[in-house]
């Protein structure tokens, strides 16, 4: 196993510097997770106190956005665990999910016994299903990790997935707004705390640490923030017209049809 990198990363600044413009440290190199490695995507897991809650929240959001296609095909595109599929599958969908990692994959089962799960890069899904889908959707930090001009190749393959009269959906989290670190979870299982570090260019280092019974440890994501405005020009750059763009507590919501 590859091994877990703990970074230490405090914001410095005059304590009355105003809230959202503080200053971090840059962070000297550190490899990214390994995300093919069980223990290191249970502790992402880890960040979900009550992931029913999560997935009823993606079914409301999913519900606004996507047609009402009873036994309609659905692509999820950077899977992950299953979250949105999860959520998708509660709507009706028949939900095949797509994601690099089989450690992710394996989460996801879990959640969707029986389930279509396949193995691809987000930007290579043709590898996984040449299939048409109603609805082709991406959910989560699987787009924002890729560099914007891989970003823009995973979202044209997502494109070509879709029936004529499909549509696309995708969520993330506006990282061009720099969140703030925070403790996401703290109960008898874990604490688990999120700290955002600039790196180089644009990019932004996501350090996940998780204290719990076992012992601490982190793990870092390279991130590749997209303006909203940017996101959408990008989804509108693969022929898709983009009807509805919605902002829910620091995520981006965009959704368009096939033109």
């Amino acid at each position: 196993m590859p091994a877990v990198y703990r970074t230490r990363v405090r914001p410095t600044g005059d304590a009355d510097q105003p809230v959202g413009r503080r200053r971090y440290h840059r962070q000297t190199a550190v490899n990214d997770a390994d995300l093919t490695d069980p223990a290191v995507v249970a502790d992402y897991e880890l960040a979900f106190a009550d992931r029913d809650a999560q997935v009823e929240r993606l079914k409301t959001v999913l519900a606004g956005h996507l047609p009402v296609v009873e036994g309609g095909w659905l692509l999820d595109v950077a899977c992950g665990s299953g979250l949105a599929s999860e959520a998708a599958a509660m709507l009706g969908y028949t939900v095949t999910g797509v994601d690099e990692s089989p450690a992710m994959l394996a989460l996801a089962t879990q959640r969707l016994p029986g389930g279509d799960l396949r193995l691809a890069a987000t930007d290579a899904v043709e590898t996984a299903t040449t299939n048409h889908y109603h609805a082709v959707i991406s959910v989560g930090n699987g787009l924002v990790r890729l560099p914007h001009d891989r970003m823009a190749v995973a979202l044209l393959g997502m494109r070509e997935r879709l029936r004529p009269d499909g549509t696309m959906f995708v969520m993330m989290r506006d990282f061009t707004e720099r969140p703030k670190s925070a403790v996401w979870r703290h109960d008898g299982v874990a604490t688990v705390r999120a700290r955002f570090v600039d790196g180089a260019g644009r990019s932004l280092h996501y350090v996940l640490e998780i204290e719990d019974a076992t012992g601490a440890r982190s793990h870092q994501l390279t991130l590749h923030p997209v303006r909203p405005i940017e996101l959408a020009m990008a989804v509108e750059a693969t022929g898709v017209r983009v009807a509805r763009t919605q902002t829910i507590g620091g995520w981006t919501a965009i959704s368009g049809s096939a033109r």
